[in-house]
């Protein structure tokens, strides 16, 4: 049973400086691409603001951090859109704090430099309301596992607050700026953590009255799913895959290769099936969309070079070469189509083609389907959010408009750990929540 995780309440923000870590990273080429998951949090910091607190905000912006630990530091990576955002439409007077980025180095700012006072005055006396750090990601110990100079931007971002609050459900990472900071401030749960966390308990303990349960899961890998897909396979009626999943299930089912999926995650898909083989849950494409050539997001498609393949036609052991999509004729099959229809809930984080590379029709057909459900929705991932808006705009707008029914997550990536672990007090930076119970760290 998950523990009591500490709210944020009246008393414990009037008079004292709150740092607050946000999950709005949805800045790119230096432009807010969709404030949904800034309004999110938007009830949080009114909060802390209207009860007398003085809030500095945080989030990262994309990945800035190599596979060898160097940093990169631009522009387009920056909180600026973000604060103009907040100055522009929320009536506060918000700035970022100024670093001086001369003093980084390959592997990042070493930390916050004295102008961190100067500004934490203006936020005391009223000239501004609320202070942003630069993107977290930009400080070399944020990301650090262990050693001194993670233990040093810990203390130091302790040392400008009086407590701490998450309400970056989407990063789930245990970072300093999510994680470590717990371990030297009293901590608690804004109000968005503590209703996606809700729900999402909602959907692990779905009552029976709220079945078929339809799971709809893609994306570009499998491993990192396999454990998320087992458990939905179980809770769900029914789980539908798509993207690179439902392309390592396709060669463990059907005996054929794929470019792209190797013996690894044809493995880990065979276990899958195996599993499924009684219960007959998994909805796995028969009907994709395959290329001549290798496309990527800077090599789009090309008209005349895919075309629909159907997979009960295929001999074992024959190569396919690219499958970028599933077809859209497949959501248009009795069985898919009785899922979607006959579905009480729905559980979406799925982009089903390689839309980067313009593959989008079986992902537009798949959300026109949902579109006309009747089902409680629940979205997840920052991708299937962005596809929503771009390819059916207002049944998007209709799933934000309707925030009692339907459910979008801020973070796909904290559902699939979720449903992996079967609770989120399994989950490290939610459970350190629970640890410290909101109380000052011994």
């Amino acid at each position: 049973m998950m523990g009591e995780i500490p709210i944020v309440s009246k008393k414990d923000v009037k008079g004292n400086v709150v740092l607050i870590r946000v999950d709005h990273n949805v800045v790119k080429n230096g432009m807010v691409e969709d404030p949904y998951r800034i309004e999110r949090t938007k009830p949080t910091i009114d909060f802390i603001i209207d009860n007398g607190g003085y809030p500095i905000l945080m989030t990262h912006i994309g990945r800035p951090r190599d596979k060898k630990g160097n940093i990169a530091i631009s522009n387009n990576e920056s909180v600026d859109p973000i604060v103009g955002y907040i100055n522009e439409n929320w009536g506060y007077k918000a700035k970022v704090v100024p670093v001086d980025l001369s003093k980084a180095t390959e592997r990042g700012l070493p930390s916050l430099d004295d102008s961190i006072n100067a500004a934490l005055k203006e936020l005391k006396t009223g000239k501004v309301q609320i202070l942003y750090l630069p993107n977290i990601r930009w400080f070399s110990g944020e990301e650090e596992k262990e050693g001194q100079v993670r233990d040093r931007f810990t203390e130091q971002l302790a040392s400008i607050a009086n407590i701490f609050v998450n309400d970056a459900f989407g990063s789930p990472h245990p970072h300093v700026s999510t994680y470590w900071v717990t371990k030297e401030l009293p901590s608690f749960a804004g109000f968005l953590m503590r209703d996606e966390i809700k729900k999402l308990q909602y959907l692990l303990n779905l009552p029976g009255k709220e079945h078929p349960f339809l799971a709809i899961v893609a994306g570009e890998k499998i491993d990192t799913k396999i454990g998320a897909l087992e458990s939905l396979r179980d809770l769900a009626d029914n789980l539908l895959v798509g993207g690179l999943p439902a392309n390592a299930l396709i060669c463990a089912k059907y005996n054929v290769k794929i470019n792209g999926i190797g013996e690894t995650e044809t493995r880990i898909a065979k276990d899958l099936l195996d599993k499924d083989k009684t219960e007959n849950k998994l909805l796995i494409p028969d009907l994709v969309m395959v290329s001549d050539i290798e496309c990527n997001k800077e090599k789009q498609r090309q008209e005349g070079t895919y075309r629909e393949l159907d997979l009960s036609t295929i001999k074992e052991g024959k190569n396919l070469g690219y499958v970028y999509d599933v077809s859209p004729n497949y959501f248009k099959k009795p069985e898919v189509v009785n899922a979607i229809n006959r579905a009480k809930t729905g559980f979406i984080n799925a982009v089903v083609g390689f839309d980067k590379a313009g593959f989008k029709e079986g992902t537009l057909v798949l959300y026109q389907l949902l579109d006309k459900s009747t089902a409680r929705l629940y979205f997840g991932g920052g991708d299937t959010l962005t596809a929503l808006k771009k390819y059916i705009p207002d049944f998007y707008k209709k799933l934000i408009e309707n925030p009692v029914k339907h459910t979008l997550f801020t973070g796909g990536g904290t559902i699939l750990d979720g449903f992996e672990s079967r609770g989120v007090e399994n989950m490290k930076v939610i459970n350190t929540l629970i640890e410290n119970g909101g109380k000052k760290p011994a």
